[in-house]
């Protein structure tokens, strides 16, 4: 089902009062009185389902997270993070820590694909705009888990050459196999 971009989804059954989604009522028939439905048309990210335990949000393109201007990665102690895109052609990215820094692996995400970044990897994404990705997580889990490792000059380099290999218009994906410990 395709939303309007300007479009601010509503729900006749109460929601999360505390998620801070920008939300209107919609005056439904009946039977979408059963259906609560979301989408954050600014930009940024916005955890608009929060219930207990979980929380659902939706990323929009903003500068900070074209490829050219990050310098960091992040990883959550205490829960996996799920990614869908659901349009655009963003660049999901994984790190692992070695004696010589952090060694990146990226992929373009597929829309309508979920991936799975399981705790404790470091990762991030790059996207550029029109992008919206969804996720999936604990909830709060940007507020009470999360950790942030910036990029050395080195590493930066690298992550350069890493997305460089896939705005180039290649269609070429690396797989990307984590590692629980």
């Amino acid at each position: 089902m395709k939303m309007k971009p300007r479009e601010r989804v509503v729900a006749a059954l109460p929601v999360n009062a505390g998620a801070g989604a920008n939300r209107s009522k919609a005056h439904r028939a009946p039977a979408a009185r059963l259906i609560e439905t979301y989408f954050h048309a600014g930009p940024g990210d916005e955890p608009f389902l929060v219930r207990a335990g979980w929380q659902v949000a939706q990323l929009n393109f903003i500068p900070e997270q074209g490829a050219a201007h990050i310098n960091r990665v992040e990883r959550h102690a205490h829960t996996d993070e799920v990614f869908v895109l659901c349009q655009g052609g963003a660049i999901l990215v994984v790190a692992e820590e070695g004696a010589a820094g952090l060694r990146f692996k990226a992929l373009r995400m597929k829309p309508g694909v979920t991936y799975n970044i399981p705790t404790g990897v470091w990762h991030n994404i790059a996207m550029m705009p029109g992008d919206l990705v969804i996720i999936v997580e604990k909830d709060n889990t940007h507020r009470t888990d999360v950790e942030y490792r910036n990029f050395t000059l080195r590493e930066q380099t690298a992550w350069a050459r890493t997305i460089a290999r896939l705005q180039d218009g290649s269609t070429a994906i690396k797989k990307c196999k984590s590692r629980r410990k």
